[in-house]
């Protein structure tokens, strides 16, 4: 397994937190009703890497509905997610996406991946560590599936519970980055 430099260094300046840490951050988004959040997504695959914008509107009552910011050439275009379900939706045209993969998740698929996570509270590793200056905590969590381990980091505010950066790995090799440009949370 091949971890960036900048990872480990992150890794070995954590440290560990408690169980109380991570029963309140999962207690946090457990309770988050609905959430609007801005985030800029890179994700690199063999031969290709993707670069966009996405405004996420989380309503876990509700459908989640998910818009392209950027690149202009698709902005605009929206998807609605309902469980593990997607449909996408562009100019009046509505089409099945199918089952969002909690596996090796598509780009698309990334946010409704990392909020079942959150959500989920089970995270393998919880370390308090900084981002961007702030304390933050550092969600780990792994799922495993026909061999096919996947790695979800997140990087949360420790003072308010906002998401600031999350990668997500698959067989060790990261696939997906994303950068947490607006986060808002409705608590209830």
């Amino acid at each position: 397994m091949i971890l960036p430099l900048t990872t480990i260094i992150i890794l070995l300046s954590s440290c560990a937190a408690g169980s109380d840490d991570a029963e309140a951050v999962a207690a946090h988004f457990r309770a988050v009703s609905k959430a609007d959040y801005l985030v800029h997504i890179t994700s690199s695959f063999p031969g290709r890497e993707l670069s966009f914008s996405l405004d996420y509107s989380y309503n876990r009552d509700g459908d989640d509905k998910v818009t392209v910011v950027a690149p202009d050439e698709i902005s605009g275009m929206s998807f609605s997610v309902k469980g593990d379900a997607a449909t996408l939706e562009f100019e009046g045209a509505i089409l099945e996406m199918g089952r969002l993969s909690e596996n090796f998740p598509s780009p698309l698929a990334a946010l409704p991946a990392l909020i079942r996570t959150w959500n989920d509270g089970n995270f393998s590793e919880l370390a308090i560590t900084e981002m961007r200056g702030n304390a933050a905590y550092l969600l780990i969590s792994r799922t495993q599936e026909n061999e096919e381990e996947t790695e979800y980091r997140t990087w949360i505010a420790k003072d308010d519970m906002t998401p600031l950066y999350a990668e997500i790995f698959s067989s060790g090799e990261r696939i997906i980055q994303c950068d947490f440009e607006r986060a808002e949370q409705i608590l209830q």
